[in-house]
């Protein structure tokens, strides 16, 4: 009996680490869109305000690349929340047999 349990606790242990993994994914994804939402209503605020150099081709190239940055960002969290989903998944059906 003291291998059944030793075995589920660390069954257990591992799939408390994924849902720390699966949640950091998720706020990375959260994060990624937040911050691409922050950046569009800032460069609208800003030519709202008149500020024309948003609309010059140096700052559409940095907010290009910002945008680009948060989508890898963003699929790089997803990534991250789906294998470890899949992952706790997988060990959640083991434990239950």
């Amino acid at each position: 009996m003291g291998r059944t349990s030793t075995k589920k606790a660390k069954l257990q242990q591992q799939i408390d680490e994924l849902e720390l993994k699966k949640r950091n994914g998720m706020m990375r994804c959260i994060v990624a869109i937040v911050c691409f939402i922050v950046l569009i209503v800032l460069k609208l605020t800003l030519q709202g305000s008149g500020v024309e150099f948003v609309n010059t081709v140096q700052a559409n190239g940095v907010f290009f690349v910002i945008a680009l940055v948060a989508a890898g960002f963003a699929g790089i969290g997803s990534r991250d929340w789906a294998r470890a989903r899949r992952e706790q998944a997988a060990l959640l059906q083991k434990l239950h047999r």
